[in-house]
């Protein structure tokens, strides 16, 4: 196809595989490879998403938006006002799809191994792969909040270390400004430490078809969450301490996501009635978010506690909003993770480019957007609960987009291409096919093989 003098065919070698090659060429020949705007966009997809699951990279993106305007909310105010501001306040709910998608994910190549009776991931390999995706951009975005973040200047050097280590949510007082929301980071690479032994209970269950063993194990979690709200209300160890930021407050939203992988690898029993379930959840993805939206309405009434950052103020409302947001998660995820056979509207939709970038960038957006929205406060001179909300989302989700398109470009991607030097080796499948280690925070979905597999291949 010539446009202006110039035929766009396929290069071979080229680093770009859709170029503009000078040249003459007659207008309908269609025995050259030429660009189309499908290329294009199939060139750009493959740069960008390499995932199997792109629908659930584009969830977590809106998790990202949803906690960015939480905070934009709060720090304008805006989240204390009538009934928009108190459906702003509950978007933190963010934390739980995060949650339950790095449950989901995660948990997918053990329970996958355990159908396929192959070798599960190796812990060292596992473990090598969460370094890298997650450290070093929190490295570069915890060393930018400790020296431009002005709040940050002179803290202890202790501090700082506890922030780097991702320990700074034992002790009072130690969660820098600009970056206080890493404490759910922080509970995250805990349940990574946890994973592999709590999988192991889970493999042995499945390869001895004892679905129901599995299914214990994962509402076990969802039971010593419950317990921990309420030993740590009735003790008075929740009002002394930072126990909310704990990993027991929030067992029951990752035991959500492995719940998702063992029904998606369920062969038999519980598992594969539950399996059946989803599928026909996931085919009828309004109802499944018309429930999340009913369920997030209801968590902003005093079921839920408090309204804005105030901690619930009983056992009874910390349940509750533990156990609503789990809800809420639940009913985003089951439509864009299950129903394969007949993929939905809204899944196919989630898989376009604009949402595929987001999911992508939504790593970097969560670790920056707290350290802009102080930036644009300090340039707009705005006071604490002041300033316009609008402007300051507008400018926060500017500059977010921005450095987090730069971090996954010059931090995220170059790292990860380390993945394979580190230790261990990757486990393969029966027809060869290497499966990674999915993520939920992280990384993306799962391979295929791992967890988009349909359950006749279990």
């Amino acid at each position: 196809m010539t446009i202006a003098g110039c035929s766009c065919a396929r290069v071979s070698g080229h680093p770009d595989p859709y170029v503009q090659v000078a040249g003459r060429g007659r207008l309908g020949d269609v025995t050259e490879a030429v660009t189309t705007r499908a290329q294009r966009r199939a060139a750009w997809l493959r740069l960008l998403t390499p995932h199997s699951q792109p629908a659930l990279d584009a969830l977590r993106g809106l998790a990202a938006l949803a906690i960015v305007v939480k905070h934009v909310g709060f720090q304008t105010g805006a989240a204390e006002n009538g009934v928009l501001g108190a459906v702003t306040s509950r978007l933190d709910v963010g934390v739980a799809v995060f949650f339950v998608l790095s449950g989901y994910l995660l948990t997918a190549p053990h329970v996958a191994a355990a159908g396929q009776d192959t070798a599960r991931p190796g812990a060292r390999r596992y473990f090598w792969h969460r370094a890298l995706r997650i450290l070093p951009a929190y490295w570069v975005a915890c060393a930018a909040a400790l020296l431009l973040v002005p709040g940050n200047h002179g803290v202890a050097a202790s501090t700082a270390i506890r922030n780097l280590a991702l320990a700074q949510i034992y002790r009072p007082g130690d969660l820098l400004q600009g970056f206080t929301q890493t404490w759910s980071l922080c509970t995250e690479v805990v349940f990574y430490l946890m994973l592999p032994a709590l999988s192991a209970g889970l493999i042995w269950s499945l390869r001895r078809h004892q679905t129901g063993s599995a299914v214990l194990v994962v509402g076990l979690l969802v039971l010593a969450n419950l317990v921990f709200l309420v030993a740590v209300h009735t003790s008075g160890v929740y009002a002394r301490s930072t126990s909310a930021y704990w990993l027991p407050a929030y067992t029951s939203w990752f035991a959500g996501g492995m719940a998702l992988a063992v029904a998606r690898r369920g062969a038999v029993g519980p598992a594969l009635r539950l399996r059946a379930w989803l599928d026909a959840a996931a085919a009828a993805p309004a109802a499944c978010w018309t429930i999340a939206t009913a369920t997030l309405l209801l968590s902003t009434t005093t079921v839920a506690g408090p309204i804005g950052f105030e901690a619930p103020s009983t056992a009874g409302q910390d349940v509750a909003k533990n156990l609503l947001y789990l809800v809420i998660a639940l009913c985003l995820t089951v439509p864009l993770a299950f129903g394969d056979a007949q993929p939905s509207r809204l899944r196919r939709h989630f898989t376009g480019t604009a949402w595929r970038y987001l999911g992508e960038i939504s790593y970097g957006v969560f670790l920056w957007h707290l350290i802009m929205l102080a930036w644009v406060v300090h340039w707009r001179g705005d006071a604490t609960f002041g300033g316009d909300f609008w402007v300051t989302l507008l400018l926060t989700l500017m500059g977010s987009l921005f450095v987090a398109t730069l971090s996954l470009f010059v931090i995220e991607r170059p790292f990860l291409r380390l993945k394979d030097a580190g230790p261990g080796r990757p486990p393969v499948q029966s027809d060869g096919a290497e499966t990674s280690t999915g993520s939920g925070l992280e990384d993306g979905a799962t391979t295929a093989a791992a967890a988009s597999a349909p359950p006749t291949q279990s």
